[in-house]
């Protein structure tokens, strides 16, 4: 099936027209999967996910991948489509038609519903022809069925938040609202699976002022500070504060207005009038200052200026702040590089101790205001961001309470806090990270969108590439947490049974404040002899292999911090190899396997090892063996064959899994020619069924199937030009006689009745 006609097909599966559809990413079902693709567990052995890799785009490839597919994007919602469809038969008996299609078509049968006996279950794999979709689409459109549809995997969700106004922040989850590109957002959904935030961490805001009894806001710190006058607490000098705020932290799952990107976090309220008037870098200034020594984690600045380009009183603030904020590891300063269009970002986004922001759209492409040029460290979206407003008719919203609680702003001031609220993110699960740590985390784990180039070395940290307009690229807050979670390392990925030695696995990079847990599973794969154990406290796990078992095992770290618990895992194979998915032309083999004389292949999965499978065939058998395949001849002369494989890695060689299969009697299809010879003839004429196939001769492989008892003409008749019958064969053996003596030279017709069928050849007589 074409590209053009899959869209088409997807659309008529869902019942909308084409230009509604367009196609996104791969759903990839594999035995490992990166966690970078925020991976799920499908069964104990396969995972699957989303992967960015349209088909517009190079495949995904990897020896470890069972099935690949697109994913749909159809008014709006992403649409999975899985390696399932169903089919449902207009009968009981129909299931002879189902497994015929599906040997043909190398799908496999899962089974029926139990509560609906007539719908079927089938899964597709690599080797299919087809993809879910396709194959769905092929088997209702023979007939032979009552309906067959794809399994589509559609969120029937809000999203991942009840917030009533959760649907228009695209920049926590874009599904494409308002013609926006889906998935161009900074991940949100997918990171607050591993953390929402942690009170632990306050975040300054130094702008207008926070509305302390806002129905959107429980976190904000009983610390604030008002510039102007210099005291405690802040005031409302404006509204500018309480939306940047609420792009941070508002509160989250409370069936209210909007999210923040940090909604456990706590919020610092520090208020400026921020216009031009005497000494204003100096409350600026001391908003830093007191910021950082009243214990902020970040502070964000959603306000700057083109028109200077330093001020000396308000850099030594940040250097106060980055130097010895946070005992010591630096309080993180993230600045907006300004509204003007301009290829120079402003001060001070263009001190180099901050983070420079810039925006983007809705389609991943700079905003048209945003600053950009020479020190922008990373973009986050800008334009049209949902937030929090000033209750009632005070902020930018004039409507009543409580539609006039929120609003939808545009501007470098509201993506400058999303970077906020992911650093917030990121030190709620480590703490203990340096702000230079930090920075690195941020820049390095950006999208690089906009469909610009990006260079390597350009910016500021090297080994990275960077991007006049779009710095590091659009920030993401999934891979920024899967950057900060500790990792495993030591040990070994093959650990052999009745091993005497130890291995020891080592969590790097423990979070401060943090206490960790370790244990294995399953259990039963592991001594605990020699100081090995099968679970402790502690970063360190030293394990050793039993004599009993062979398998995938995991190690599992346990983080649990003041604010969140975090699992590491690592999945190690103990043992010898194993084999598994074993397969007869597609589907799962059970016991002995019945198939008809001709070519046929058999299909492994090695466990345990990179290497391929060992075959051992049945002398006799002619064979050729691909990567875990295996071709081979079933002869008509042969009654079973005996095949095993197995897969051998540094412990040896796994146990054999055994092929009996079975030649079939019945059923088989004919392939066959009817040939009446010699032609020409002049004493007597033979008609005899002739096989395509010699499938008792060693040196013909790989062709097609012949049937063990080719029918045998019942009747042939001779006639001659004027449509007479002028000879009938007479039954020899398997073949027919027909006496041409006495018959004059010329052409002549015969007519082979063979079954329901009539072949007919011209035929010279000399």
């Amino acid at each position: 099936m074409t590209q053009n006609q899959s869209k088409i097909a997807a659309a008529q599966a869902l019942a909308i027209s084409e230009q509604n559809i367009s196609e996104l990413k791969q759903i990839i079902i594999s035995k490992t999967i990166n966690t970078n693709r925020a991976s799920k567990p499908l069964s104990s052995n396969l995972y699957w996910a989303f992967a960015n890799s349209s088909i517009n785009k190079p495949k995904v490839q990897s020896s470890d991948i069972i099935y690949a597919a697109p994913s749909f994007l159809a008014n709006g919602q992403e649409i999975g489509l899985s390696q399932y469809f169903y089919v449902k038969l207009k009968q009981e008996q129909d299931i002879e038609i189902l497994e015929s299609l599906a040997k043909k078509n190398l799908v496999e049968i899962i089974g029926y519903d139990q509560f609906m006996p007539l719908w079927y279950i089938l899964s597709c794999d690599k080797n299919s022809k087809g993809n879910a979709l396709e194959m769905a689409n092929l088997f209702y459109e023979l007939g032979y069925f009552e309906s067959a549809e794809p399994d589509l995997m559609v969120d029937f969700l809000m999203g991942c938040t009840n917030d009533t106004l959760f649907g228009d922040q695209w920049h926590l989850n874009n599904t494409g609202q308002a013609g926006g590109t889906v998935g161009n957002d900074i991940k949100a959904c997918q990171a607050w699976n591993i953390t929402t935030g942690c009170a632990n961490v306050t975040v300054a805001v130094i702008d207008h002022g926070l509305e302390f009894n806002h129905p959107d806001f429980n976190n904000i710190s009983p610390i604030s500070f008002d510039t102007e006058n210099g005291t405690t607490p802040s005031v409302i000098r404006g509204s500018h504060g309480v939306a940047v705020a609420g792009v941070i932290g508002a509160n989250r799952n409370n069936s209210l207005g909007v999210s923040g990107v940090s909604p456990n976090a706590q919020l610092m309220s520090i208020s400026n009038d921020l216009v031009l008037a005497p000494l204003l870098s100096q409350r600026l200034a001391n908003g830093i200052n007191f910021a950082w020594q009243n214990g902020a984690s970040i502070i964000n600045n959603s306000w700057g200026s083109n028109a200077i380009q330093q001020q000396g009183l308000i850099n030594d603030a940040i250097n106060n702040a980055v130097t010895q904020g946070r005992g010591g590891l630096g309080t993180i300063v993230i600045c907006i590089s300004h509204n003007q269009s301009a290829n120079s970002i402003a001060f001070p986004s263009n001190n180099p101790q901050t983070i420079a922001v810039g925006a983007i759209n809705r389609t991943a492409t700079r905003a048209s205001f945003s600053n950009f040029g020479t020190g922008l460290d990373v973009v986050a979206p800008g334009v049209e961001i949902s937030t929090t407003d000033r209750q009632g008719t005070a902020g930018f919203n004039t409507a009543a309470s409580p539609g006039g609680d929120f609003t939808s702003l545009d501007g470098t001031s509201f993506a400058a806090p999303q970077v906020s609220g992911i650093a917030a993110l990121i030190l709620s699960i480590n703490p203990s990270l340096t702000l230079q740590q930090v920075r690195n985390i941020i820049q390095s784990t950006t999208d690089k969108v906009g469909g610009v180039t990006y260079t390597l070395n350009a910016g500021e940290q090297t080994g990275l590439t960077w991007n006049n307009e779009m710095g590091y690229g659009r920030v993401n807050a999934l891979r920024a947490l899967q950057a900060t979670l500790p990792t495993v390392t030591g040990g070994t990925n093959t650990l052999c049974m009745s091993s005497s030695i130890n291995t020891t696995f080592t969590l790097s990079a423990i979070p401060g404040n943090s206490s960790v847990t370790w244990s294995v599973s399953p259990t039963s794969y592991f001594a605990t002899t020699g100081g090995a154990s099968t679970s402790g406290s502690g970063g360190t796990a030293t394990i050793r292999a039993s004599s009993n078992f062979a398998g995938s095992a995991t190690i599992s770290f346990v983080i649990q911090g003041p604010c969140n618990t975090n699992t590491v895992t690592r999945t190690i194979w103990v043992g010898t190899p194993q084999i598994s998915n074993q397969r007869v032309d597609g589907s799962s083999y059970y016991g002995p396997t019945y198939i008809c004389p001709g070519n046929h292949w058999l299909q492994v999965t090695p466990l345990g090892t990179t290497n391929n499978a060992n075959w051992t065939v049945q002398s006799g058998v002619p064979f050729i063996v691909t990567p875990n395949y295996l071709d081979f001849t079933m002869y008509s002369n042969v009654s079973s064959i005996a095949i095993t494989a197995n897969a051998s890695n540094v412990c040896g060689t796994g146990a054999n899994a055994a092929f009996y299969l079975m030649r079939k009697t019945w059923g088989c299809p004919s392939y066959y020619s009817i040939a009446a010879y010699p032609n020409p003839a002049s004493q007597e004429l033979t008609v005899s069924t002739v096989s395509t196939l010699d499938l008792s001769d060693a040196s013909v492989m790989f062709g097609d199937v012949l049937k063990d008892t080719p029918p045998t003409p019942s009747r042939a008749v001779l006639i001659d030009e004027q449509g007479r019958s002028v000879c009938e064969g007479q039954l020899v053996g398997n073949d027919l006689k027909l006496n041409l003596k006495g018959l004059k030279r010329g052409l002549y017709y015969i007519h082979i009745y063979v079954d329901d069928q009539i072949y007919k050849e011209q035929i010279l007589v000399e």
